[in-house]
């Protein structure tokens, strides 16, 4: 009896020390005033190199009760607003500016208020970009750029961009970022997308204040024709040259045993 007094006299010391400990740790975790927790963006193909944008974003705003979604392409016009969570004043963002980078500021009721909302925009021209064309003479290349900057003083803990390519177009070149991307095809859909991605925590957030990320790619219809016949004989042409070479060698090999 003894012994069942004393284990659950050290479970209960043991506990008191674990209660504190673990509600500092989910109060360090929390949400700061002015904090986004999740950043996503997906742009997908509208009427000719338009653009349908979809942007979700969930924090708690700051002491004035504004929260902010910043213009990754040039042309956008929101053309919708959903609040899944939180009160949001109005429908449509009011425009502001930090040096050349253009931002819209949205308000909750209440102040330090949490949200989460998901917007839509129509992204003129977006797919259009600038006639490319590399030294392999295969035309109808286009280039396309895209670029979003933390122009505020409040962190992002993790964000995503998921761009797809109208249909019949592919990824041929991304040039930015170097790496951590991941370029794939809709099984639904059969579109063609590049994905990219920040993740961190709410103490170490991944999108920090002046952070910037741009995203330099090519793409185009996939190589047919002629321009895929000569691809397909030259790549034949070496692999019979490669075999041809490889062959001599171990025959040379081979009459050099036999001496």
């Amino acid at each position: 009896m003894r012994n069942l007094i004393n284990c659950l006299t050290c479970f209960a010391v043991l506990l008191s020390l674990l209660i504190p400990a673990t509600a500092a740790s989910a109060a360090s975790a929390a949400l700061k005033p002015g904090q986004i927790a999740n950043y996503t963006e997906t742009f997908l193909p509208a009427a000719k190199n338009d653009a349908d944008l979809t942007v979700t974003v969930e924090g708690i705003s700051n002491k004035a009760g504004e929260f902010y979604v910043f213009l990754s392409s040039a042309k956008m016009t929101q053309t919708g607003l959903k609040a899944k969570v939180g009160n949001i004043v109005g429908s449509t963002g009011k425009s502001g500016k930090v040096g050349s980078t253009a931002y819209l500021i949205y308000k909750t009721v209440a102040p330090e208020e949490k949200y989460a909302v998901e917007l839509t925009f129509k992204c003129r021209d977006f797919y259009k970009g600038a006639a490319y064309k590399p030294d392999t003479g295969v035309e109808g290349q286009v280039s396309l750029k895209y670029k979003i900057a933390n122009t505020q003083s409040y962190d992002i803990a993790n964000y995503k961009v998921k761009i797809y390519l109208p249909k019949g177009r592919e990824y041929l070149n991304v040039s930015s970022p170097k790496k951590n991307y991941t370029v794939g095809r809709d099984h639904q859909s059969g579109l063609r997308f590049l994905e990219y991605g920040l993740s961190g925590t709410l103490d170490k957030p991944a999108f920090k204040q002046s952070k910037e990320v741009a995203i330099n790619a090519v793409h185009s219809k996939p190589v047919q024709g002629v321009p895929a016949l000569v691809l397909w004989v030259a790549a034949i042409s070496l692999g019979t040259a490669f075999f041809i070479l490889e062959y001599k060698k171990l025959f040379r090999i081979s009459a050099k045993d036999v001496a």
